[in-house]
C-alpha cells in the first residue's frame, strides 16, 4: 500500500509570518535611509557640550597609546568651547595626569586621539586631540569637534577650524590648572607658534600632526627641502632609521590606537603618525586635522589622496619641556587613506594605494658588491602631491621618486656631503591608454658647486618623473610603473674648468671648426678639444660664440628660442615626451652656440642661431662668450655682366690701425677657399677701418667674403659676406632644313647649366614655344614648321651658377 503524506499543520500560515516580517523590515529600511557615518558610540555636540560647560568644567579623558600598541584612558577636563577662528570653533581641555605632567605637555603623535566627556553616567564622545603648546601650559591643549570629523566623512567637507592670524579673544576667560587664557593664538605650525611671544592670559598652540622621514640624513639638502615642506603644512618632524624590514604586526585598530599613513615604504619612508578617532564600519577617522593640505596656513587639507594606513608601535615617548613627542615606528598595513580634510584624514579599511617600485643600485669606488635598496612609493603622492615640480613656494623640489633616490645614494655612500663624481643609469617604466614606454637617461656628475652627490645624483629620476607626469592640458592618464637607477660614484672627480674659445677663421655658412681650451681636474695641461658649430645660410655673421655646459644651459634657459610671448607649446603625446626625453643632453654634453648680434638689433638673450651639443666624459663648470669682430661687407654692383670685374667695399668696427682684410672669392658650385683670394689693408680713420677690393672678372656668380682677425685676445676673427650674381651671355642662331626652322641657342658660360625659354611672335604678341635643357656645350635648340622665319626670341632662366640673361632676337 502507498503511505500518504500528511501535511503538518500552520505550516503555510509560518510562512507567510516570515514573508511579512522580512517585507516590513525591507520597509522600515527604505522609510529610514540608511545611517548616517559617524562613531559607533554616543557622541555629544557642541550646543550640547555648551550648554553642560555653562555649569562649569567637565571631566573625562582621552584614549591614546603610550606604549606598545594598546590604547590607555587618560583623566582629562573639557573646560570650554571656544572661537578659533570665523570658520570654526575648537574644545579647549587640559589634563594634570602624572602620565601627561611627567613627560611636559600634550605630545605630538596624540592627535586623534579621542576625548570624552561623562554626561550623566554616559560617556560621550566630544572630539579629537588636534592642537597643543609649547613652553607654557602644559597638559593644556585642544580637540576638533567630533561633529566636524563625521561631517568630513560624510561629505569630504567640513567646517574649517583653521588657525588664525591674530589672537583672537575668549567669549569669556578660561581657567586651567596653569593660569587663565583670556585669548588664543592657532599657529600655522610648531615654528610659526615658538616665534610667537605670547601675551599674559594668551596660548599659543599649533597641530600636533607628527611626521618623520627614515632613510635620509638630516644635513642632506633632500631631507631639508622636505622637512620645510612637510612643516609649512603644520606637521613637527622627525627624523627616523631606515626601514625595509618585514612590518610588525599589530592588534586591529580601534578608537585610540597608534597609527600612520605612509607616503612611502621600504627603505626610505615617509609618514604622518597620530591616533585613530574612531571607526565606523570599514571607515577610519583620524588625526582630527590635516596632514599636508596647501602651504597658505589656513588649516586646509589636500583633500582626495591616497596613502597607505598603518598600524604603529609607539616605542615610547620623548619627554620635553619645550615639545614633548611619541616615538612611533609604522607597522603592518591595514588599508588606505583616501581624503585629507581640515578635521580629519579618512581612510577605508583594506585595500593598498596604487605605488610603484623604485630601486637603487649603488657601487661606491669600485666595491665588489652593490648596495640595493627598494622603496615603493605611492602613485598619488609621487605624481600628484611632489612629483619634483617647482613648489608653491616657487622653489625647486625633487618630488618623492627625488627623495628616494637620494636616500639610496646616501645609503651606499655613507656621507651626506661627499665631494666626488658618478655615473647613472636611471629607466623610467611609465604607461598609459596608449601603452608602455621606458624612458632611459644615462648621465655623469660631478660634485663641482658644493652640492652632495646623493642629491645631484639623484635628479634625474625627479627630473624624468615630473616631466613625464606633468600634463597642462589635462589629456593623458600616466601610470609610473617603476623606477630604476644604477649609479657608481667615486671619489673620483670628473670636473673641467673651461679656460677658452678659439676659432681659425672667421664663422662663415656650413660646419665652423670651433676649439675649446679646458684644464681636467687635478692636472695643469691644458687640453683641446674641437666641436663643429654649423651656421644656416643667410645667417649674419656678427654675433657671440658661447660654450657652457648642457646643464648650465639648461637650468638658465639661455638658449631657448621661445619668449615670453610666444605661443605656448602644443600638446604632446606620452610618446612624444618620452622621445623628447631620450634625445635631451646630458651634463657631458658640451654646448657651443652662436647668437647674433649688431646691425639687427639683437644681443644678449637672442635665441641661439646656431647650436651645437659635443659628448665628453666632463662635467665642465663656467662658461665662455666672445664676441666676433663686426665687419660690413657691400658690392659696387649686386648682378654685373659675364667678364665685369667685382668690386667690393668694406668695414672693419673698432680698428685701432690699419686692419689687414682677407678676401676670400668662392665661385657658385665651387669649394670654399682656404687660402685669401686677394688681400687688402683697410686703413683707420675714426675707430673704424675702410677698404675697397678690385677682384678679377667673374664667370660664375660669386660669393665674396671678408674676413679680419680678432681685434684681441678676448675676441674672435670676425666676417662678413656678399654675394655677386653674374648674367649668363646667351646668343640665337637661326638655320632651315625640310620646312623647318631651326633655331639654336647659345649660353656662355657653357657649364651654367639650366633651361631656356624659347618665345615666337604671333598675333602681336610673345607666344611661348618651348622651353628646353642646356645640354653640352651650351647648346639649346628648338624647331618651327613654317613657310617664312618666324620671328623667335630666347632667355636664360638663370641658376645657381648664373642669374638669368636678358632677350636674345632673330632678326
Amino acid at each position: 500500500m502507498g503511505r500518504t503524506r500528511q501535511r503538518r499543520p500552520g505550516h503555510r500560515q509560518h510562512l507567510s509570518i516570515a514573508l511579512v516580517l522580512a517585507l516590513a523590515a525591507l520597509v522600515l529600511l527604505a522609510a529610514t535611509g540608511p545611517a548616517a557615518a559617524g562613531p559607533p558610540g554616543p557622541t555629544l555636540d557642541l550646543a550640547a557640550l555648551q550648554a553642560k560647560l555653562a555649569s562649569g568644567p567637565l571631566d573625562g579623558y582621552m584614549i591614546t597609546t603610550m606604549q606598545g600598541s594598546t590604547p590607555e584612558q587618560i583623566p582629562v577636563s573639557v573646560l570650554a568651547v571656544v572661537e578659533a577662528s570665523t570658520w570654526g570653533k575648537l574644545i579647549m581641555f587640559e589634563s594634570t595626569d602624572p602620565a601627561i605632567a611627567d613627560i611636559g605637555g600634550i605630545a605630538a603623535g596624540m592627535s586623534g586621539s579621542p576625548v570624552y566627556v561623562d554626561d550623566s553616567g554616559t560617556d560621550k564622545l566630544v572630539g579629537a586631540v588636534s592642537y597643543g603648546s609649547d613652553f607654557s601650559l602644559r597638559g593644556t591643549g585642544l580637540a576638533t569637534p567630533i561633529e566636524y570629523m563625521t561631517r568630513a566623512q560624510d561629505a569630504h567637507r567640513s567646517v574649517k577650524p583653521a588657525p588664525v592670524r591674530a589672537a583672537v579673544t575668549l567669549g569669556r576667560p578660561v581657567r586651567t590648572a596653569t593660569g587663565v587664557v583670556k585669548t588664543l593664538v592657532l599657529a600655522a605650525n610648531q615654528k610659526a607658534a615658538r616665534a610667537t611671544t605670547a601675551a599674559a592670559g594668551q596660548a599659543v598652540m599649533h597641530p600636533l600632526a607628527l611626521a618623520e622621514i627614515g632613510g635620509l640624513p638630516t644635513t642632506s639638502t633632500a631631507y631639508k627641502k622636505l622637512a620645510a615642506r612637510l612643516e609649512k603644512n603644520g606637521l613637527t618632524v622627525v627624523a627616523a632609521p631606515a626601514g625595509g624590514k618585514t612590518p610588525a604586526p599589530t592588534p586591529g585598530l580601534e578608537a585610540g590606537s597608534p597609527c600612520g599613513v605612509l607616503f612611502s615604504h621600504g627603505f626610505y619612508w615617509i609618514g604622518v603618525l597620530g591616533t585613530v578617532t574612531y571607526l565606523d564600519g570599514d571607515t577610519a577617522m583620524l588625526f582630527g586635522h590635516p596632514i599636508l593640505g596647501d602651504f597658505s596656513g589656513w588649516g586646509l587639507g589636500a583633500g582626495p589622496m591616497q596613502g597607505t594606513l598603518t598600524g604603529a608601535i609607539v616605542d615610547g615617548v620623548w619627554p620635553s619641556s619645550w615639545s614633548p613627542f611619541k616615538m612611533m615606528t609604522p607597522a603592518d598595513a591595514k588599508g588606505t587613506a583616501v581624503e585629507d580634510r581640515s578635521a580629519g584624514v579618512v581612510a577605508e579599511l583594506g585595500g593598498s594605494a596604487p605605488e610603484y617600485p623604485v630601486t637603487t643600485r649603488v657601487t661606491v669606488n669600485d666595491a665588489a658588491d652593490p648596495v640595493v635598496d627598494v622603496t615603493n612609493v605611492s602613485e598619488w603622492f609621487g605624481t600628484q602631491y611632489a612629483p619634483g615640480l617647482v613648489d608653491e613656494l616657487g622653489l625647486e623640489d625633487p618630488g618623492a621618486t627625488g627623495y628616494v633616490v637620494s636616500a639610496g645614494l646616501y645609503h651606499a655612500l655613507d656621507s651626506d656631503m661627499m665631494a666626488g663624481s658618478g655615473t647613472t643609469t636611471t629607466t623610467v617604466e611609465v604607461s598609459d591608454a596608449t601603452g608602455p614606454y621606458t624612458v632611459s637617461r644615462v648621465n655623469i656628475w660631478d660634485t663641482d658647486g658644493g652640492y652632495g652627490l646623493g642629491d645631484l645624483a639623484a635628479s634625474d629620476a625627479a627630473d624624468l618623473v615630473s616631466s613625464l607626469v606633468n600634463d597642462p592640458y589635462g589629456l593623458r592618464t600616466v601610470h609610473i610603473d617603476s623606477v630604476d637607477v644604477t649609479a657608481s660614484l667615486s671619489s673620483a672627480r670628473l670636473s673641467a674648468g673651461l679656460a677658452d674659445v678659439r676659432l681659425q677663421r672667421a664663422l662663415r655658412p656650413g660646419d665652423n671648426d670651433v676649439a675649446v681650451d679646458y684644464y681636467r681636474y687635478g692636472s695643469p695641461v691644458l687640453q683641446t678639444l674641437h666641436a663643429t658649430l654649423p651656421i644656416p645660410a643667410g645667417t649674419q655673421l656678427n654675433g657671440y660664440v658661447e660654450v657652457m655646459s648642457a646643464a648650465a644651459a639648461g637650468q638658465s634657459g639661455y638658449f631657448d628660442s621661445q619668449s615670453d610671448s610666444s605661443p605656448v607649446d602644443p600638446p604632446e603625446t606620452l610618446a612624444q615626451v618620452a622621445a623628447r626625453l631620450e634625445a635631451a643632453s646630458t651634463n657631458g654634453d658640451l654646448i657651443v652656440a652662436y647668437t647674433t648680434s649688431g646691425f639687427d638689433g639683437g644681443g644678449y638673450g637672442t635665441p641661439a642661431a646656431a647650436l651645437s651639443t659635443t659628448p665628453t666624459d666632463r662635467v665642465f663648470s663656467g662658461d665662455l662668450s666672445k664676441k666676433t669682430r663686426i665687419m660690413e661687407l657691400r658690392a659696387l654692383h649686386r648682378t654685373i655682366d659675364l667678364g665685369a670685374p667685382v668690386v667690393v667695399r668694406g668695414m672693419v668696427e673698432e680698428a685701432k690701425g690699419d686692419v689687414k682684410v682677407g678676401i676670400y672669392s668662392r665661385p657658385a658650385g665651387m669649394p670654399d677657399p682656404t687660402v685669401p683670394t686677394k688681400t687688402v689693408i683697410a686703413n683707420e680713420e675714426g675707430g673704424s677701418a675702410t677698404f675697397v677690393c678690385l677682384l678679377s672678372p667673374a664667370s660664375h656668380n660669386e660669393q665674396i667674403t671678408a674676413e679680419a682677425p680678432a681685434l684681441d685676445e678676448d675676441g674672435l676673427p670676425g666676417a662678413a659676406m656678399v654675394t655677386v650674381k653674374v648674367k649668363a651671355k646667351v646668343s640665337l642662331a637661326v638655320g632651315r632644313s625640310g620646312g623647318h626652322w631651326h633655331y639654336t641657342a647659345t649660353v656662355k658660360p657653357k657649364d651654367a647649366g639650366g633651361r631656356v625659354k624659347f618665345q615666337r611672335r604671333a598675333g602681336g604678341r610673345w607666344v611661348a614655344l618651348a622651353t628646353v635643357a642646356v645640354g653640352a656645350g651650351g647648346k639649346a635648340r628648338t624647331s618651327v614648321a613654317a613657310k617664312a622665319a618666324p620671328r623667335v626670341r630666347v632667355r636664360f632662366a638663370g641658376t645657381e651658377r648664373n642669374a638669368a640673361s636678358t632677350w636674345a632676337v632673330s632678326r
